[in-house]
């Protein structure tokens, strides 16, 4: 495994992952029309803003808490450690995301998120 190559996309995963979180509250301020988003979402927060069933499975709950491990992780050494093909895995999910919360946010084309894939 290329160690630089897991790192580099590990920074890259924690930009898309930060951009999720800031879509995220751009899109609670415009379904509640507010100007301002709360410091923190639940998990259920998350689960109803996304759209997905209330009631979440295993492998949702795990994504979610995979995304706040890695964006909240300070230690870029630990990342040296998970397979590449698996960041890769992680980077393709939150861009899934990332092009449906951006078609609930954006208010006109030019807007909308694209992907990197």
């Amino acid at each position: 495994m290329n160690h630089l190559t897991s790192i580099d996309e590990c920074r890259d995963s924690k930009d898309r992952l930060l951009k999720k979180g800031c879509m995220l509250k751009a899109l609670y301020m415009k379904e509640n029309n507010c100007m301002f988003s709360p410091s923190y979402f639940s998990l259920q927060d998350i689960i109803q803003l996304t759209g997905q069933n209330s009631i979440p499975d295993l492998d949702k709950v795990m994504f979610i808490y995979t995304l706040n491990f890695v964006v909240g992780c300070n230690d870029a050494s630990i990342f040296q450690h998970i397979d590449a093909l698996q960041l890769q895995k992680l980077l393709k999910r939150v861009d899934d995301v990332l092009i449906h919360l951006s078609g609930r946010v954006a208010s006109n084309p030019s807007e909308l998120y694209r992907s990197i894939f």
